[in-house]
């Protein structure tokens, strides 16, 4: 009997740099699984989107895991031990800023990612109100175009975004302010029509670590074990979306 055939991809940035690593996961998860895992790659966020109907399985960020799970009905299973989604506040180094400069200059972001709200509550609990003009761009790289143009004063990034820039780049920028909230994180899903694999599946991904073929690939992304990830958890990432304005 020929194994059943799944579909899965992971979220653009993880998969931005060494894609190859992610078609060796999901060689692995077929070897510890009685399925037949076709990692789908994407190229941005569009792509990735699009390919949801038609996904079995799916490493999403926290925003579209929260959609996934609550509009599609998709399943958590396991996330990264350890790794969290945390955010950057950035300026140039040529027009170095401190926390008593941030509250009325102009910066950019991406205003829809839960990325932004984490740094607004990071801010907030250091006394620090956003007053000034929040400047919407499409992505994180558009947001940070921005600020090395000139446009704005500060720029909100996501952290994983910001470590894999260039050093060349990176020296142009200073860091300002950096969350620590440990509440949001990458999580695996599965789509609700494989609903009866979950338990297995689940089995599959957190045994990761114990066989050395398998802990290799977890090192190569970067993580030691998977652990198990919740729809509660999931779902509390809403919990944590501000009312951001942007202003005129």
């Amino acid at each position: 009997m020929e194994p059943a055939r799944w579909m899965m991809s992971a979220c653009p940035h993880d998969t931005a740099d060494r894609p190859e690593r992610w078609f060796a996961f999901a060689q692995q998860l077929s070897r510890r699984t009685s399925l037949s895992v076709r990692f789908l790659l994407a190229l941005d966020f569009p792509e990735f989107r699009k390919m949801f109907p038609e996904l079995d399985l799916v490493y999403a960020n926290p925003n579209d895991a929260l959609n996934l799970l609550q509009r599609q009905g998709f399943i958590p299973l396991a996330r990264m031990d350890g790794h969290f989604d945390e955010g950057v506040l950035v300026c140039r180094q040529d027009d170095p800023h401190d926390l008593s400069r941030v509250p009325g200059s102009r910066l950019a972001t991406c205003v829809s990612l839960v990325i932004t709200d984490i740094v607004v509550r990071h801010l907030a609990k250091q006394g620090v109100e956003l007053l000034g003009e929040m400047v919407d761009r499409p992505s994180w790289s558009a947001a940070l175009a921005s600020l090395l143009h000139g446009e704005v004063d500060l720029a909100i990034l996501y952290r994983d975004f910001f470590l894999s820039l260039k050093p060349e780049t990176r020296q142009k920028l200073m860091v300002v302010a950096e969350s620590n909230e440990r509440t949001l994180f990458h999580v695996f899903l599965v789509a609700p029509r494989r609903q009866a694999m979950i338990r297995d599946l689940q089995q599959a991904l957190l045994g990761f670590h114990q066989e050395e073929a398998s802990a290799k690939v977890l090192r190569e992304l970067g993580c030691e074990r998977l652990v198990p990830a919740t729809s509660e958890e999931v779902a509390s990432f809403s919990s944590m979306r501000h009312q951001i304005f942007i202003r005129p």
